[in-house]
């Protein structure tokens, strides 16, 4: 026998981790449907830390990598009244720090990332996209 053609290839890890990924998404799509269905992108630029996404009065910030705090200086006309992550529904500590709002997410080691979602004062209105300053 050929030990060519008896060779298998070792599963790929990229692969396994995809596969993982593709498992996990159907729980995760239920636990964040506020924040994917039915809303437009933006405000915040989005770049490696996440995105966002709003409908009505409601912003969700959708964090890419993990954060123990992100500056929203940007929200001008707009107050934020609450701050919590959707899927556990844990407050998210809000600070008012002069024209902008300092989040502290309690994220240890092993949490998971979250999204978070802002409610604010009256219902958002898009009008260009805005930026967002890591801590």
């Amino acid at each position: 026998m050929n030990k060519v053609y008896d060779k298998r290839p070792p599963v790929c890890a990229a692969i396994a981790a995809f596969i993982k990924l593709y498992k996990e998404a159907p729980s995760f799509l239920l636990q964040h449907a506020p924040a994917i269905y039915n809303t437009a992108g933006g405000p915040f630029k989005q770049g490696a830390w996440g995105g966002s996404t709003f409908k009505g009065n409601k912003i969700y910030i959708h964090v890419r990598e993990p954060l123990s705090a992100m500056k929203t200086n940007t929200l001008k006309g707009y107050r934020i009244l609450s701050a919590r992550d959707i899927a556990t529904g844990k407050p998210v500590v809000l600070n008012n720090q002069g024209d902008g709002y300092l989040l502290q997410m309690n994220n240890g080691e092993n949490a998971a990332i979250p999204v978070i979602e802002l409610v604010l004062d009256k219902p958002y209105q898009f009008t260009g996209w805005l930026d967002r300053e890591k801590i």
